[in-house]
């Protein structure tokens, strides 16, 4: 498999993980110290504070959301190091758009970085940033 074969099929996987409500899975994938900055500008660093995060917001605010992440732009920046920038359009169930702070999030494109750590040949390709 390829290196845009890995990344494509994380972007699958994370996909699933966020439908299915699942922040273990979603987070499998992350590096240890991976760092993320949320929508909202809050940064969390390392695997534990990114599923601790997640699972927060697939119990409460985003509970039932659907995420369809599509890859823009894939950019081998060096060997063992990737640049993917996505786009996505998360959507919560019909009619629940009224909860509070999330309105803008549900309703806009949101493009994203994220940084790929594939230095490890074998096992994949590992989020180091959001």
């Amino acid at each position: 498999m390829g290196w845009r074969e890995e990344i494509e099929g994380l972007i699958e996987r994370e996909n699933r993980a966020w439908n299915d409500g699942d922040a273990v899975a979603y987070s499998e994938a992350v590096e240890p110290d991976c760092v993320f900055t949320n929508v909202f500008g809050q940064v969390f660093v390392g695997q534990d504070a990114f599923e601790r995060q997640h699972a927060r917001l697939f119990a409460k605010v985003y509970k039932g959301s659907r995420l369809g992440q599509t890859i823009r732009h894939l950019r081998l920046v060096r060997p063992g190091v990737a640049l993917v920038d996505t786009s996505s359009m998360p959507s919560l169930p019909a009619g629940d758009l009224g909860r509070p702070a999330i309105s803008l999030f549900f309703t806009a494109n949101l493009c994203s970085p994220i940084i790929l750590n594939m230095s490890r040949l074998g096992i994949g390709c590992h989020p180091v940033a959001y």
